[in-house]
């Protein structure tokens, strides 16, 4: 392919609503435990949630997939589409999670059931 043909935007430069950002955050938050939803029990679980980065991963994945879609905003399925690859590995699992076998993508599924989409 010619490299004129390729598209010229960058992530960074698609709509951010505030609404999709707010969401973000209160999603994270949750895998922290100050969630505007707490996921009840979630402390027996998880000892350490997702980091700001999380947050800044969790959006510029979304912001990707706006991308490659042709979209030039951001949805709440896109940052739904790819919340295991990019928050599995943020959550620290307590020895009672270990032990239990509790997958964290139960975990990250649990929050995004508990934060209402916008």
């Amino acid at each position: 392919r010619d490299l004129h043909s390729f598209p010229t935007r960058r992530s960074s430069d698609l709509v951010q609503p505030p609404v999709i950002r707010q969401y973000i955050v209160a999603l994270v938050g949750t895998t922290r435990g100050s969630g505007p939803r707490p996921v009840a029990g979630i402390e027996r679980h998880v000892r350490v949630g997702a980091s700001p980065r999380g947050a800044i991963a969790l959006m510029k994945v979304a912001q990707s997939i706006a991308l490659q879609d042709g979209r030039g905003y951001v949805t709440p399925d896109d940052v739904r589409l790819l919340r295991h690859p990019v928050l599995r590995h943020r959550l620290v699992l307590t020895y009672d999670a270990l032990a239990d076998d509790v997958a964290p993508e139960s975990i990250i599924d649990a929050v995004f059931q508990a934060v209402p989409t916008p």
